[in-house]
């Protein structure tokens, strides 16, 4: 999965003075940090520039400080169901940028950020043909915190400061009562977990809905995706994994 095609993904800015692989001590409990993949470089088991396929000619190498990173990604899908219509949000590609570093927390080694995403080409999916539409296309999230911490192999999103992830807003549905009541602000709030797989952060529709957590106008939602991040200096392009030792 490359920097255009991927849905949403992760990756982080390699550090140029990193030569080895930086083990947590063993006095920290299970924890899962990020690392750049790299070739030739670390404990190499794996056959693909983003870490996720078994093999040889990839390795792990840990981020040592705190880095500025680009965030990359396709295809995303917000669902919900508002004024009992089922509603589809989608938009075609995201790009942001951010930080992220792995830190010691509470004995507990963590990788954790922060970052804007912007999703362009947005459009209302769902209903179709009642001439909803998303205005301006984009959607703008406010800064968003992740973090490993407690999570397992999962890598948690919040925003940082309040509840809202994003807002935008929704025009021209025309028809019965409820689908003009589809038209006005949606408020997006909450959290979401997403999994990581290599480099790559996933989410699914089930998934995020069963977490129970993410709220579009205070109805539970779920979304689909995934998202790549990519280093902005030092080895430009390199993905960065999430990884668990105990």
């Amino acid at each position: 999965m490359n920097r255009r095609n991927s849905i949403l993904g992760l990756c982080l800015l390699c550090a140029l003075a990193v030569s080895a692989f930086a083990v947590p001590s063993t006095s920290a409990a299970s924890s899962t940090t990020a690392v750049t993949c790299v070739a030739g470089e670390g404990t190499n088991y794996f056959s693909d520039s983003h870490c996720k396929t078994g093999g040889s000619g990839y390795g792990h190498i840990a981020i040592t400080e705190k880095t500025t990173i680009n965030i990359y990604g396709g295809l995303s899908v917000l669902r919900s169901t508002q004024s009992g219509i089922n509603v589809e949000i989608e938009s075609t590609s995201l790009t942001g940028e951010g930080t992220m570093e792995n830190v010691l927390e509470g004995g507990e080694h963590i990788a954790k950020g922060n970052g804007v995403i912007t999703y362009h080409g947005v459009s209302v999916k769902a209903p179709a043909g009642k001439g909803c539409s998303v205005a301006g296309g984009q959607v703008v999230t406010t800064e968003l915190s992740a973090t490993t911490a407690g999570q397992g192999m999962g890598l948690k999103v919040t925003p940082t400061a309040g509840e809202t992830f994003a807002e935008f807003e929704v025009t021209g549905c025309a028809g019965n009562e409820a689908l003009k009541a589809l038209n006005g602000t949606y408020k997006v709030t909450g959290s979401v977990i997403g999994t990581p797989e290599g480099a790559t952060t996933v989410t699914t529709h089930a998934g995020t809905t069963a977490q129970g957590t993410l709220k579009t106008r205070g109805q539970k939602s779920g979304i689909a995706g995934a998202l790549e991040i990519e280093t902005t200096e030092g080895c430009v392009g390199t993905p960065i994994a999430a990884t668990t030792f105990t």
